[in-house]
């Protein structure tokens, strides 16, 4: 008897759909000159025009995807995200996986500041396209931005293999350092050596990563090194100064001035002039010191425009927002009760990374350093699209954007300390986040903290604010505006600390920051100089020693050159050492 035959079911699968690189051309010559008219529009900032005839097109032909993408750009032109997110999902229904469509999709996206939106996007193309340049390089934007730093390695790493530049190189290695693998980072560093054509800048890169993890013997080797390569390396004339200079280090300084008349402002004169500062400070020729620190700082205020009225407007509209009423309100609803967050805040060199470390110190604490994170993420609490300010599902998924940047070595501490100096300004949107989040203001002797930062070089020419006596007064002002608002609204929920008090009886300083946070008391947060935890701030020097109070007073000894400064900030001056008195 015949033995039946199995047969096989025939499944169709229907195939995967065709990945898109270019636009299939109009049918009509006329609707394709009339898209580069529109295009051109665009380029002038006429986008009202360029919609218009854009919907002139769309009635020619109506099923053309690009019309329907230069409307999506006229409308992010014109700020209308909610009608250009329409526009490009009508043209994927029409051209389905345009991968240059797809990337400016999430650019728009990433543009606006809504930056998990735009990983989404990114990612999207990427599931497509796995070697996308394009979307390579902007997934890693949105994951450096959003501060993911460990998922944001193997998107560097492969930027690093597809392009494999120098410039690649320095960012996987800046990236696997903030990810905590500082071994993967100089290795990284080793490799964009034998392509750079900047070595001194890789070598610079390679000392700052020693210092922040207080290898400070490596990080000298490593700027000395770049010296050996460009003997006018600006950056790594000022590390070394600021780290181990030696008086026979302003001969080289000098001689690369001098060399450097027609050089980068931001690159290297300035540092170069910053350098000479420091050198002169630690053999006590204070009135040169002061003449080559406000030549550091008036070149970058040269080409750092003024941004304090920006930030003034910025807090102003954030006190209009967060009101006690709104806060109260948003909290009825269900909103992140964790009691992980701790916030510490300041002005620029006010004591915030001793606060951060000294928490740091207990056992069951982290700190995470300046994240700077918060001000990425109100876009989306404040513009979204198809929203409410006030929404509690968008403060809740912003909440949990915030803190997936912990660090998986972190997961089973209690509290995680962010010390961003921008948070000051935002304390309405972290209290709306985050009801049960500590916070915690650095106060310092407004001309301590103001001399203390005119003589910093903050990251390339950073903080604008710093680099003039006239810009350090109003930001003071604006921050002490900003400070005594908060705390007006939220009386029982920001601890205020005086550097001066906190060095000089430190114990009792610690413990109240401890009780601030609802933590047990440790010794070991007295020990936080023993730390090991990398500090990537200016004070990377200071807290890997014990507790000092030679800092207090330091302006004093340039108060001869220190006269406008002072009356500039007289009020806050006054205000600061009648509280000291009290």
């Amino acid at each position: 008897m015949a033995k039946n035959k199995k047969t096989k079911r025939r499944v169709n699968k229907s195939p995967a759909m065709a990945v898109m690189h270019h636009l299939p051309p109009a049918r009509h010559r006329q609707v394709t000159d009339a898209i580069t008219a529109a295009n051109t529009l665009l380029e002038q900032g006429k986008s009202d025009q360029a919609l218009a005839l854009c919907q002139q097109l769309l009635e020619i032909d109506p099923r053309n995807a690009e019309i329907t993408l230069t409307m999506a750009t006229a409308y992010e032109q014109s700020g209308q995200i909610d009608l250009g997110i329409k526009a490009y999902q009508a043209a994927f229904k029409l051209a389905p996986n345009c991968i240059p469509a797809m990337v400016n999709y999430a650019l728009m996206f990433y543009r606006c500041g809504f930056l998990e939106k735009a990983l989404n996007a990114f990612n999207s193309v990427l599931a497509l396209e796995p070697g996308f340049i394009p979307a390579l390089d902007g997934a890693s934007r949105a994951l450096f931005d959003i501060r993911r730093y460990q998922p944001a390695v193997p998107v560097f790493e492969k930027l690093a293999r597809l392009r494999g530049t120098a410039v690649d190189l320095m960012e996987l290695a800046r990236v696997q350092e903030l990810a905590g693998n500082i071994k993967a980072a100089q290795a990284t560093c080793q490799r964009a050596l034998a392509t750079s054509h900047d070595k001194a800048s890789v070598e610079t890169l390679s000392g700052m990563f020693c210092l922040s993890h207080g290898e400070k013997g490596a990080a000298v080797d490593h700027f000395k090194n770049a010296l050996e390569y460009n003997s006018d390396a600006g950056f790594a004339h000022f590390h070394l100064a600021k780290a181990a200079g030696q008086p026979e280090q302003l001969q080289e300084v000098a001689n690369a001035i001098s060399r450097t008349q027609d050089k980068s402002v931001a690159n290297v004169r300035a540092p170069l002039y910053f350098a000479k500062g420091y050198l002169l400070e630690k053999v006590g020729d204070y009135e040169q010191a002061f003449l080559s620190f406000k030549k550091a700082n008036d070149l970058v205020a040269s080409v750092k425009a003024d941004d304090n009225q920006e930030r003034e407007n910025l807090s102003r509209q954030h006190q209009a927002i967060f009101t006690a009423e709104m806060v109260a309100a948003l909290h009825q609803g269900k909103c992140d009760q964790s009691k992980r967050p701790v916030f510490v805040t300041g002005l620029p060199r006010s004591g915030t990374t001793l606060v951060e470390q000294i928490i740091a110190g207990h056992s069951d604490a982290s700190g995470l350093g300046e994240v700077e994170l918060i001000p990425l993420l109100l876009p989306v609490l404040l513009n979204s699209p198809a929203d409410t300010p006030a929404s509690p599902d968008r403060f809740r998924a912003t909440s949990a954007s915030y803190r997936a940047i912990y660090p998986a070595d972190m997961s089973s501490q209690q509290r995680i300390v962010d010390k961003s100096i921008s948070s000051l300004l935002h304390i309405g949107a972290i209290v709306a986040m985050f009801p049960n989040a500590s916070i915690i203001c650095c106060e310092r002797h407004p001309m301590d903290v103001a001399w203390s930062a005119y003589k910093q070089y903050f990251s390339d020419g950073g903080l604008a604010y710093t680099y003039s006596f006239e810009r350090i007064a109003r930001h003071q002002q604006i921050y002490t505006q900003a400070l005594n608002h908060w705390q007006s609204v939220f009386p029982d929920r920001i601890l205020r600390v005086r550097y001066e008090a906190l060095v000089s009886a430190p114990e009792n300083g610690a413990k109240q920051l401890i009780s601030h946070i609802n933590m047990p008391w440790q010794d070991s947060c007295l020990s936080f100089h023993e730390n090991k935890s990398p500090v990537r701030t200016a004070s990377y020097d200071q807290v890997r020693q014990p507790i000092y109070t030679s800092s207090v007073g330091g302006w004093k000894a340039y108060e001869r050159w220190l006269g406008q400064l002072k009356t500039l900030l007289n009020n806050e001056i006054e205000h600061y050492e009648a509280g000291q008195r009290d």
